[in-house]
């Protein structure tokens, strides 16, 4: 039995060197059996996902793929495959300082953000609810 590490770098030296009709059904078709071993490894540190849904399982396939892809000098336009459309940022386990954010936030109880925001003074309130909208915005006014 394959494993989908293995699918999946067969899968890639398919859609590279192969060029089947349409890449995309391939995907759709074997995606389960191409990101069977993901699940578990997005439930493990530094992501700690406790019950992943299948579209973040499948992304995370699709930006492995991707990964391979590129290192075979290609894209994924080019061998008609979609996109991973999470944040990749958050699949590199080489950007040390997203892990850690990563990491901070999985270890947050649920109502961690109502817990401070409610021991917050007038003056922090306002502080934090104008920053908060500045970064919404993407429109910087401090004063």
């Amino acid at each position: 039995m394959q494993t989908g590490r293995q699918l999946r770098k067969l899968f890639v030296l398919i859609v590279t060197a192969c060029a089947p009709g349409d890449a995309t059904q391939l995907w759709l078709d074997f995606q389960e059996r191409l990101c069977d071993d993901l699940r578990h490894e997005l439930q493990r540190q530094p992501w700690r996902l406790e019950n992943p849904p299948e579209e973040r399982v499948y992304d995370f396939g699709l930006y492995l793929i991707e990964r391979l892809v590129e290192d075979a000098g290609l894209t994924m336009q080019r061998v008609n495959l979609p996109r991973s459309i999470g944040h990749s940022e958050q699949y590199n386990p080489q950007n040390p300082l997203i892990m850690e954010q990563l990491q901070l936030q999985n270890d947050q109880p649920p109502d961690a953000v109502e817990l401070h925001h409610n021991q917050l003074n007038n003056e922090q309130l306002a502080a934090f609810d104008n920053i908060y909208h500045s970064v919404g915005t993407k429109v910087a006014h401090f004063s």
